[in-house]
């Protein structure tokens, strides 16, 4: 027998068979805070689309998506701590091809999903906040990108900063280009979940970034970039920020295939061969260092 726990049976979700073991129920419950979290701890005014749910058990909101297709279709949900001794969460209100999948390898309380096209969780979601996009095995069939997400808000080591001199390329003909600038704490390196929320985050396409540029602050590297057009499918070409001898302000690749930084990434020229090494994961892979050409 089929039955609704307390809300619309709008997803799987929101109902379960009797024959199945127990893992919880999933309410709607307006003492959730779903205020959005403000840079500075606090909460600010309710997030539009929104609702909220207190769960026992191991129960979620959004732990049962469809799949049409393959294409997932759920709501996206952030975990909001506790209500009354139930895990609270926050949900968006309207399926998406966006949904909550706990098989990602996702660490430190974030949990996991998988979303087609440019879609993102916490643009479906202002409740919860993402790392950058990974594209999933199924990138190429079905525009997969998976997320790992938490209503917490991180605390992010780099930020967009202007006026860094050696992102400002000077060409030939006088004209010039200024890349997007960044001021990072050690080694962390820039990305989209670092991005404001008036930016675009469509993880189809990486930023990429030269090799980091110490700044005048201990600690703190500087760090130039560009965003790229769509890369070919098949490409085997990937950023590599410190490659060996690749000078500050120029852009190391490592490439895994025949092909090269220069045919993957059209604004790159690469004037020195490649030579062998190591990825940045540490895969033997073709090395290349390169410069931005506009």
């Amino acid at each position: 027998m089929i039955s609704c726990a307390g809300f619309a049976c709008l997803l799987p979700a929101g109902c379960y068979d009797d024959d199945l073991p127990d893992t919880g129920r999933c309410v709607a419950n307006a003492l959730v805070n779903c205020g959005v979290l403000l840079a500075d701890g606090s909460t600010g005014e309710p997030a539009g689309d929104v609702t909220g749910y207190t769960c026992t058990g191991t129960k979620r909101p959004d732990d049962d998506p469809s799949y049409i297709n393959l294409v997932p279709q759920g709501i996206v949900c952030s975990d909001r701590g506790s209500v009354d001794g139930e895990a609270a969460y926050c949900c968006s209100t309207e399926i998406s091809t966006c949904a909550y999948n706990p098989s990602l390898p996702c660490q430190n309380g974030t949990a996991g999903f998988s979303c087609q096209g440019s879609f993102r969780p916490d643009i479906l979601n202002t409740t919860i906040f993402c790392s950058q996009g990974n594209r999933s095995d199924n990138f190429s069939k079905l525009g997969l990108v998976d997320y790992c997400c938490s209503g917490t808000r991180p605390v992010h080591e780099c930020g967009a900063f202007n006026g860094i001199p050696e992102c400002e390329i000077h060409f030939a003909d006088a004209s010039k280009r200024t890349l997007d600038g960044w001021r990072c704490a050690g080694e962390a390196h820039p990305s989209e979940e670092d991005l404001g929320s008036n930016e675009s985050r469509a993880d189809y396409i990486y930023s990429l970034c030269a090799t980091p540029i110490a700044s005048n602050q201990a600690g703190v590297n500087y760090w130039c970039c560009f965003t790229p057009g769509l890369v070919p499918i098949g490409a085997s070409c990937y950023e590599h920020a410190h490659v060996p001898g690749c000078a500050p302000g120029r852009f190391g690749f490592a490439c895994y295939g025949p092909d090269t930084p220069a045919q993957v990434f059209p604004p790159i020229s690469c004037p020195d061969p490649g030579f062998a090494g190591v990825s940045a994961e540490g895969y033997p892979a073709t090395l290349y260092c390169c410069d931005f050409t506009g």
